[in-house]
């Protein structure tokens, strides 16, 4: 894209992602989505992978077959096909 930001900006954006950074801003502002139950956190637990326990394999293998096209251009694999190359 060639865009130059400052690095003070850049600095700012990467610390204001932080997984501490985006449950502050959940808890202090809450989640506004009608869909999602307001006593559960959206930001989770910040572990890699957690999402594996948290997620019934039915409804994560629907995700990846919508969006594994773009997951794997952002060089993610799935976590389907990690479960069975690790099984």
């Amino acid at each position: 894209l060639q865009i130059d930001r400052p690095n003070d900006l850049l600095v700012r954006a990467i610390e204001g992602c932080t997984f501490d950074q985006m449950r502050r801003r959940e808890d202090e502002f809450g989640w506004h989505n009608v869909r999602w139950p307001p006593e559960k956190h959206f930001v989770r637990r910040g572990k890699i992978g957690s999402y594996r326990s948290e997620i019934p394999i039915g409804l994560l293998r629907v995700f990846e077959d919508e969006s594994k096209e773009c997951l794997e251009a952002l060089g993610y694999a799935t976590a389907y096909e990690n479960s069975v190359n690790e099984g």
